[in-house]
């Protein structure tokens, strides 16, 4: 997974750039990952192009193509080193390409207005380069209404669904029924003071779902409100030299859980990063970088500055990260990638506001949890 991520970081947009700039010219359409059934990077190409660097506009097969594209794969991997190989790289003749499609759904969008005067409730339009289409979503739609749209584009090759679009502004306080690292937690009352998600465990023998977040946030037996919906009791605590961290026992009946980081502050949440493993403690570097989901910040990044701080005041030694943190991020998720690497504890004070926290293994080992991972 960690490979994979690199792949997508450092290799992708360069070799995207360099397919761009060969002599395949306007024959290139644009690249996906196929996650299923194997890892794959798909690099599409127009069929029946031409290549617009040829003078002469001399019609190129498919098969000249998939040879200029093999050749700029291997020239691409082996400057990319052992990072990626050419066998996991495919080609596809397509008939579109992923800009051709992204314009064609502009123009769709900009006829919504006149379709509504007609009656017609669009409520979700995008281009699906993948499959290839222009998925138009229509509620209870009928063949007459999409006739009457195709007809507007004879040429597009338009998808209808009857999506219901049910698009919602969301925020970290929001109860959508799932929790996720990053949310609003409220002690006592759905109002209640506000701490942070951190990451959502098991226990091994059990099987039973805890939300891990920081242990000085509430006492053992005191309920958890997210989004107004009864999120569970603080089960367990564990509070040591080391450790600031405790575990709520998710109500199943109201929350199911997840591994997802809510990676953004406010209306629209963005992309979000999945846990699927824990740093090693042994595996932490100072310098590596450290990011935090939290309901007051937000989610910031920084760096590792040192290992094991005691604070005299806190009669506590954490880890201290660059990273920005504020009151009410206690308790958040401190990851980076797939990583989950701790669980926020507190602050080192105005004007820094440079984060603490428990390193994600103490935390695991000693509420003798392990990360959930569906």
């Amino acid at each position: 997974m960690d490979r994979r991520i690199q792949v997508e970081k450092d290799f992708l947009p360069e070799f995207e750039k360099s397919l761009q700039n060969s002599e395949l010219g306007g024959s290139y359409a644009g690249i996906y990952i196929q996650q299923d059934p194997e890892h794959k990077i798909i690099v599409t190409y127009k069929e029946q192009n031409t290549i617009k660097s040829n003078p002469e506009d001399v019609f190129q097969t498919n098969e000249n193509v998939e040879d200029d594209l093999l050749a700029q794969v291997n020239v691409s991997t082996l400057k990319s080193g052992d990072l990626i190989q050419p066998e996991e790289i495919e080609f596809k003749a397509v008939q579109y390409s992923e800009e051709e499609l992204q314009s064609y759904a502009s123009l769709v969008i900009e006829k919504i207005p006149s379709f509504e005067e007609e009656g017609i409730k669009i409520t979700k339009v995008f281009s699906d380069f993948v499959n290839q289409k222009i998925v138009v979503s229509i509620p209870e739609a009928t063949e007459q209404q999409k006739n009457y749209i195709q007809s507007f584009f004879s040429n597009f090759p338009l998808k209808f669904d009857e999506d219901l679009g049910g698009a919602t502004l969301t925020a970290r306080n929001t109860y959508t029924g799932f929790i996720m690292g990053g949310h609003e937690i409220n002690e006592a009352s759905p109002t209640g003071s506000a701490c942070s998600a951190g990451a959502v465990a098991k226990s091994p023998s059990t099987g039973v779902l805890y939300l891990i977040t920081a242990g000085h946030c509430a006492s053992q037996g005191t309920n958890y409100y997210q989004g107004g919906k009864l999120l569970g009791p603080m089960a367990l605590t564990y509070m040591g030299y080391y450790a600031d961290t405790g575990a709520i026992r998710i109500n199943t009946s109201n929350f199911n859980p997840s591994n997802t980081v809510y990676e953004t502050s406010g209306p629209n949440p963005g992309t979000s990063e999945r846990l699927n493993m824990v740093q090693a403690l042994s595996s932490s570097y100072s310098g590596e970088v450290v990011s935090k989901s939290g309901r007051t910040t937000g989610t910031t990044t920084g760096t590792l500055l040192a290992k094991d701080v005691y604070y005299t005041a806190l009669q506590r030694s954490y880890f201290q990260s660059s990273t920005v943190c504020e009151e009410g991020d206690s308790g958040g998720t401190v990851f980076y990638g797939n990583a989950l690497k701790g669980i926020v504890g507190a602050r080192d004070g105005f004007p820094t506001n440079y984060m603490l926290y428990t390193h994600a293994e103490r935390a695991m080992n000693g509420l003798r949890l392990t990360l959930y991972t569906p």
